[in-house]
């Protein structure tokens, strides 16, 4: 949430002349609801097996930069799918970075929508102390501090053979 994800993968698909694939996005337009829709209306269970059987489709159809949901390696064995069916990287973000890149972005994201700095800062902490044991497991990690700097690093890691 916050880490650059969208961003740095729609401008890496670019420069690589691939397509570039939001999981979220897919899930929007199979189910013709936004991603609190469906919390709201199916509960977390019913999301995360969605977004897993999506993840498993799009990574045995298509080609591309894939990005994922914040919390998506976490559920149904995600990371270890992921790790062995494409090139993982995980975007680095210090906590306070990530603080005032989702304060601005608050109110489409209704989890945050009431929380004051300090309260955004410990939900980010704990958030980051439940996920990065999986984001760890990535088979590449970049820091995002400078965009440029990380699309390169990750268009160099993108060459390599695996």
């Amino acid at each position: 949430m916050g880490s650059g994800k969208t961003t740095l993968g729609r401008e890496v698909a670019r420069r690589m002349e691939v397509e570039f694939i939001d999981l979220d996005e897919e899930i929007e337009k199979k189910f013709q609801k936004n991603i609190p829709q469906l919390f709201e209306e199916y509960g977390e269970y019913f999301f995360r097996k969605q977004e897993y059987l999506q993840l498993k489709e799009v990574l045995s159809k298509r080609e591309g930069v894939l990005s994922t949901g914040g919390g998506t390696p976490m559920y149904f064995n995600s990371m270890h799918y992921i790790n062995s069916n494409a090139k993982s990287i995980f975007i680095e973000v210090e906590v306070q970075d990530l603080a005032k890149r989702l304060q601005k972005e608050k109110e489409s994201r209704p989890i945050l929508a009431n929380k004051n700095d300090d309260e955004m800062q410990q939900f980010i902490k704990f958030h980051l102390q439940e996920r990065n044991p999986y984001y760890t497991k990535a088979h590449f990690t970049v820091k995002n501090n400078d965009e440029l700097v990380a699309i390169e690093k990750i268009l160099e890691f993108a060459k390599k053979k695996m």
